[in-house]
């Protein structure tokens, strides 16, 4: 019987388009099947700000939402809401 105790985690990131160059160099990798970044491993200090967060939004207000907090995108996977850490702090106020 294996004792496999590596918990080694996949983070999903939000990373905005000029922050992609850092985050290549930090260690993060493009999902194009899923269109997100993501990262293996404790998530270091400085990538903490891009971390997904899930968050309900009602249908009918989703535009508004999307034109106020840039980071917001549906998982069409899960079927819900995601945004950055910042924007998350935001929404949930």
């Amino acid at each position: 019987m294996s004792n496999n105790t590596n918990t080694t985690k996949k983070h999903t990131l939000l990373v905005p388009f000029e922050d992609k160059d850092n985050a290549k160099i930090m260690g993060c990798k493009w999902d194009s099947l899923n269109k997100n970044w993501y990262f293996i491993g404790d998530l270091p200090e400085e990538l903490k700000k891009y971390k997904s967060y899930p968050v309900h939004i009602e249908y009918d207000d989703k535009d508004i939402f999307k034109s106020k907090y840039k980071s917001l995108r549906w998982n069409a996977t899960k079927k819900n809401w995601l945004c950055n850490e910042i924007d998350y702090k935001a929404i949930t106020a």
